[in-house]
């Protein structure tokens, strides 16, 4: 199939990797220096676990053309971005149109692309990998075997049937029945450890140290999915999210003994998208019940500590 993976940063670029490997033509969108990178030098991902280099040659362009059809159009960028490229999927005929990576209100933003273009079938999808881009233009990607999670939110069977065939039983696909609530749940989880992240300027050793900040992001954690039961959104998956409610202390020395691990040398993220994702969960979420204030207070004193650093 003809696909275009809109967007090349860690996530990106392994999609586009496995997308190649399934069998798919593959284009990747990319501007400014990643475009000069990846033309002079092609795809190429250091697999941290699986010890190898890879180098792919997809096709690279700068813009997408409103006449260029693809079967599928990946875009995966930061939360923060998405709406920035709006325009240009909605101009484009391509009619599928899958946005990949942290949500914190998805039925927002289907509804604002299909205001624009009525005729696209939107999906929300999550790949199960991080990393980091060197400057060099490599990236170190971090991941096991491949997982992509995937879902809708009107029903559309045959976008789910056209994802399972892009991806041709060589990446495994997980179809999520209620898509927001993994993303919702997703977040409420990667929100607190970064937020925590944050605050101790990534000293990821020190902070497994560090009881009480620890308790912090686990407190944090534990209130966040109140605020989703208290809005009647159901936890994704459920086992996890009452595994955190009701053992605390397990979710707690697991969360100690990740952040030992040396791959976390290699795991960069945007704290810009954390924030944009936490202002859109309190716009889209109500709060006002008997909190302990644990979320508030970690997202408040982690955007400060961030304010800090950029002025």
């Amino acid at each position: 199939m003809k696909i275009l993976v809109y967007g090349a940063g860690v996530i990106g670029s392994y999609l586009a990797h496995t997308l190649i490997n399934s069998g798919n033509e593959v284009t990747v969108l990319a501007r400014g220096n990643r475009f000069k990178q990846l033309n002079e030098d092609g795809l190429k991902i250091e697999h941290y676990f699986q010890k190898k280099v890879t180098v792919d040659s997809p096709k690279i362009i700068t813009t997408l053309p409103k006449e260029e059809y693809y079967d599928v159009i990946f875009v995966v960028m930061r939360y923060n971005q998405f709406f920035t490229v709006f325009d240009s999927l909605s101009e484009n005929i391509s009619e599928n149109i899958v946005f990949v990576g942290n949500n914190a209100n998805p039925k927002k933003m289907e509804r604002e692309l299909k205001i624009m273009a009525r005729e696209k079938n939107i999906g929300f999808g999550f790949q199960t990998s991080a990393g980091k881009r060197l400057d060099t233009g490599e990236i170190i990607s971090i991941h096991g075997k491949g997982n992509f999670t995937f879902g809708v939110l009107d029903n559309n069977t045959n976008l789910i049937n056209l994802i399972k065939r892009v991806f041709n039983d060589v990446y495994k696909v997980k179809i999520e029945k209620d898509i927001e609530s993994w993303l919702l749940t997703h977040f409420v989880i990667i929100g607190s450890q970064n937020a925590i992240l944050q605050i101790n300027n990534y000293d990821h050793i020190n902070l497994s140290k560090n009881k009480m900040e620890l308790w912090k992001m686990v407190n944090s954690t534990k209130e966040g999915l109140d605020i989703l039961k208290l809005n009647n959104i159901n936890f994704t998956p459920y086992i996890l999210g009452m595994s955190i409610k009701r053992f605390k202390f397990i979710y707690y020395f697991a969360m100690k003994l990740y952040f030992k691990l040396p791959m976390n040398n290699f795991v960069a993220g945007g704290f810009d998208e954390i924030i944009a994702l936490y202002q859109e969960f309190d716009k889209f979420l109500k709060k006002d019940f008997k909190l302990h204030g644990h979320w508030d207070k970690l997202k408040n004193d982690s955007i400060q500590n961030y304010s800090n650093k950029e002025n």
